[in-house]
């Protein structure tokens, strides 16, 4: 699966400074991004969806990794 393959990606380059979360559409875990949700219902948004800090970061296309990993990093560099 995709998502486990950029899990491992993200895991060696940024270590225990992300955690990744895999969220299967209607299971009980999405229910607690109301606005994923809705934006899938409203079709403003297609699977799949990357969120970085709460933020739709990819949206209906393949998952970029290099995209990702530069909006993870801008994001740790906000934080420091």
């Amino acid at each position: 699966m995709a998502a486990n393959w950029l899990q491992e990606r993200l895991d060696r380059r940024f270590g225990s400074q992300v955690r990744f979360q895999y969220v299967e559409l209607f299971s009980p875990e999405s229910f607690a991004f109301p606005d994923v949700m809705e934006a899938i219902q409203q079709g403003t948004h297609q699977l799949p969806i990357v969120l970085v800090d709460g933020e739709i970061v990819l949206s209906g296309s393949r998952l970029n990794e290099g995209l990702i990993t530069r909006h993870v990093r801008d994001q740790l560099q906000k934080a420091h």
